[in-house]
């Protein structure tokens, strides 16, 4: 079994048990809803639900849901309807199966479920993982399982020109160690070039939104220059210990996250797009005339 596999497999165990522990326990709960509410590490989930919410409004009925890439589930999305999964990987499949109604085994272009199935697509946190030759025909797929009118809700990592990938990219052989071979960001792509694939395959934009430009979350630099890096480049050690220090604990990192998140937003909206890490998207699969 590869490192990378092994590491992604420890955490979504991880999640899915700090997700089941607060899941059980009304305070937190509570707890953690405002947190989604105001966090700058919550931006995903506060998309995610926006666009649920609103079109299990339009439909007026609880959704079929297809998250694809899913992991070891996604409890929340429990919340607007019935959720199936695709997932390759035998162990995170059956601890999805155990929130989830049906998890197949599957890559975003293989899904085993007739067309028009699903009311709504999420791909989170999968698209820069899916190599650059086989985007579009994972594009085509997910759209043929969308009913007509259907939403696609993704959290899609991006190859960004921002002043932390450039400096990155001054070792280039860390940046393939760290950036893409450790996390199995093999497709990585700007957040401009993501856009224009997805219209081109006739996909209707609701809402597109770079974000993560130049102000990480809390702990987000240890996470990318907590190595080598701070070998390379020692202006990075007083800022990773800065980070490090904010982030010691989850409850630290999450209450700094919600201090800065009114900073985070608005550098959202005044970074380039291309500048952004990552790119939350809501498009819509056109009504057959």
């Amino acid at each position: 079994m590869s490192t990378v596999k092994q590491s992604n497999e420890k955490a979504w165990v991880e999640h899915i048990a700090l997700r089941e522990r607060i899941n059980g326990s009304a305070f937190l709960r509570s707890l953690n809803d405002l947190r989604i509410k105001v966090s700058a590490s919550c931006k995903r989930d506060r998309f995610i639900l926006k666009h649920l919410k609103q079109h299990a409004r339009e439909k007026g009925r609880p959704l079929q849901i297809l998250d694809v890439g899913c992991g070891g589930g996604r409890l929340y999305l429990k919340r607007f309807g019935e959720v199936r999964g695709i997932e390759p990987d035998e162990t995170l499949r059956q601890a999805a199966l155990r929130h989830y109604a049906e998890v197949k085994s599957g890559l975003a272009n293989q899904i085993s479920y007739p067309s028009d199935t699903f009311d709504a697509v999420t791909l989170i946190d999968v698209f820069g993982h899916i190599e650059a030759d086989l985007k579009d025909e994972s594009i085509a797929e997910m759209f043929r399982v969308l009913r007509p009118g259907g939403i696609f809700i993704g959290f899609i990592e991006c190859n960004a020109e921002n002043f932390w990938y450039r400096t990155a990219k001054r070792r280039p052989d860390l940046f393939q160690k760290y950036f893409i071979d450790r996390l199995g960001h093999f497709g990585l792509e700007r957040a401009t070039d993501t856009d224009a694939r997805f219209q081109r395959s006739g996909a209707k934009p609701v809402e597109v939104l770079p974000i993560d430009g130049f102000f990480p979350a809390v702990g987000y630099l240890n996470c990318l220059f907590g190595n080598e890096y701070q070998q390379e480049f020692q202006w990075l050690k007083p800022l990773l210990l800065g980070s490090k220090i904010l982030g010691a604990t989850m409850v630290t990192g999450e209450v700094f996250n919600c201090l800065l998140s009114p900073v985070s937003s608005l550098m959202d909206r005044i970074s380039p797009p291309n500048h952004c890490t990552a790119l939350m998207v809501c498009y819509r699969k056109p009504e057959r005339r």
